[in-house]
């Protein structure tokens, strides 16, 4: 998934902080899925490739936590899929008085119900 920020946003569409980083290798049949919403399930063909490809259960990491990993996990979950977000591979940035790592452990919380949480380096990836 790619996030497609508004005009001002770091990750405008066609900048180089929308670009995915070169440092993420990609395999055969690996696709990009652009998407405007924190859901990266509304607006966009990322249910129909899934089902296309058999996929039921999903491992979920990146940005923004409280909007993006939150919406996203719970979307899915709702949709009938397997979820596990991976605990420590996602991120967000500070707000007002709550530290970016605090945002981070509330996320994995209020998920903890709803979702699998595992550690990244327990994923055969």
């Amino acid at each position: 998934m790619r996030n497609n920020g508004g005009p001002d946003a770091p990750d405008t569409p066609g900048s180089p902080g929308w670009e995915i980083d070169p440092a993420f290798s990609t395999r055969p049949g690996d696709i990009t899925i652009d998407k405007w919403y924190p859901d990266a399930f509304k607006d966009t063909p990322l249910q129909a490739e899934l089902a296309a490809r058999e996929i039921r259960s999903l491992v979920i990491g990146g940005m923004q936590s409280e909007y993006c990993i939150d919406t996203t996990s719970r979307g899915a979950v709702e949709l009938g899929y397997q979820v596990t977000v991976a605990n420590d591979a996602h991120s967000t940035y500070a707000s007002g008085s709550s530290s970016a790592s605090d945002i981070i452990e509330r996320i994995n919380r209020d998920l903890a119900g709803v979702v699998s949480l595992t550690a990244a380096q327990d994923f055969n990836l």
